[in-house]
């Protein structure tokens, strides 16, 4: 089960349709559900998190180094 704040962040990925989300963009769908604005490494933190609870299903969370990260389908491993 995703977290409030994990939740945002995915949802934000799987409305870009495969398209690349910055950092920055993430870490808005988050601040808007806590007082404190966190700082911009948090959002490889949840991601890490989502990665993990996303492990057994056809889904990855892909870095695009320099710019932010996007979903996309995963091949499954052979039996």
């Amino acid at each position: 089960m995703l977290t409030r704040q994990e939740f945002a962040i995915f949802t934000t990925l799987h409305n870009a349709k495969g398209g690349v989300r910055t950092k920055e963009q993430l870490l808005k769908a988050v601040t808007s559900l806590v007082d404190e604005v966190p700082e911009i490494k948090i959002v490889d933190v949840f991601v890490c998190k989502i990665r993990k609870k996303l492990s057994d299903l056809n889904l990855g969370i892909e870095t695009v180094w320099g710019t932010g990260y996007r979903l996309m389908p995963r091949e499954r491993k052979a039996a």
